[in-house]
């Protein structure tokens, strides 16, 4: 986005630069770093290994939580790890590498293997009802109330019958009168 914004005239990028600025959380070091982990390049790879383990090497008694800042862009990177001042920012070692030993980091590095990280899904089903909820939520009533609203839609959403396949629905009276009207006239066409 960074990228094609560039070509935009100088007023058109008064304009767009600040919004992207704002909007930057996705430029957070952990973020980037996770992203570079992945890289198919090896060299960008072990860039990652080398911040985490120096990360833990400076950080052994740090205790005190990570507050996230959103980063000043560098409007002028040519490529995602230039996005941000590496130096200007705390070395964290982000969870996700928590589960590596510090010695299989550092055979990597030598190796130029691509780290296993863990897959963890971020838009499951209940994520988006949580988000949907949320949203009507913010329509429906003011502040004080939200939390009674959401709460109140969860109860009534869970009292509901669920139906995860067809056979779990026991067919009404109805609709059973239906099924037979649909029945008979299909044996009279044939």
């Amino acid at each position: 986005m960074i990228q094609y914004s560039r070509y935009l005239s100088t007023e058109l990028k008064i304009i767009v630069d600040p919004v992207i600025q704002r909007n930057s959380y996705f430029a957070n070091s952990e973020n980037l770093l996770i992203a570079m982990a992945t890289d198919k390049r090896p060299y960008i790879r072990q860039i990652v290994l080398r911040r985490v383990l120096a990360a833990r090497s400076s950080n052994e008694t740090d205790t005190t939580p990570i507050t996230f800042k959103v980063p000043l862009l560098n409007f002028e990177a040519q490529d995602y790890p230039e996005l941000i001042n590496w130096s200007s920012n705390k070395r964290v070692d982000p969870p996700m590498f928590r589960s590596f030993q510090s010695t299989q980091l550092e055979e990597n590095l030598h190796t130029s293997d691509m780290l296993q990280l863990k897959l963890f899904p971020c838009h499951t089903h209940a994520v988006e009802r949580g988000i949907k909820l949320a949203t009507e939520s913010c329509a429906a009533v003011c502040e004080p109330q939200r939390d009674g609203f959401v709460r109140a839609r969860i109860a009534s959403r869970s009292a509901m019958k669920v139906f995860n396949k067809k056979s779990d629905k026991s067919q009404s009276k109805v609709s059973q009168k239906v099924s037979q009207k649909v029945n008979q006239k299909v044996s009279q066409i044939k």
